[in-house]
C-alpha cells in the first residue's frame, strides 16, 4: 500500500541576465514533489511560497547581518529575533536603504 497521495509537477521559467552583456537567458525546469495528503493545487502552491518566504528572510539575515558566521551560545534565539527586528526597521525606514537589496 502506497502513502503517496499526491504528486505535484512544478514547472519554472527562470529569466537570468548576464552583468556584462546584458543578454537574458530563460531557463526551464521542472520539479516534482510528492506529499501524503490531497488537496488542490492552489493548497499546494501557497505553501510553496511560505516556504520561500521563510527562505528568503534567512538569505538576507545571513548576506546582510552575517548571522551564519555567528554562533549563539547564550539565549540563540533572541539573537535571531533581534536579527529579524533590525530587517524589519531597515526595510520600512525611510531613513534606511533597503536592507535586503544589498
Amino acid at each position: 500500500m502506497t502513502h503517496i497521495k499526491t504528486i505535484i509537477r512544478i514547472d519554472k521559467t527562470i529569466h537570468k541576465t548576464d552583468k556584462k552583456t546584458g543578454e537574458t537567458k530563460e531557463i526551464n525546469t521542472i520539479s516534482f514533489a510528492i506529499s501524503n495528503f490531497k488537496d488542490n493545487a492552489k493548497f499546494f502552491h501557497d505553501l510553496g511560497l511560505k516556504h520561500w518566504k521563510v527562505e528568503t528572510m534567512h538569505f538576507h539575515k545571513d548576506k546582510s547581518l552575517c548571522e551564519d558566521l555567528h554562533t549563539a551560545n547564550i539565549n540563540p534565539m533572541t539573537m535571531t529575533i533581534l536579527r529579524s527586528f533590525v530587517i524589519n526597521i531597515c526595510n520600512n525606514s525611510p531613513c534606511f536603504k533597503n536592507i535586503t537589496s544589498l
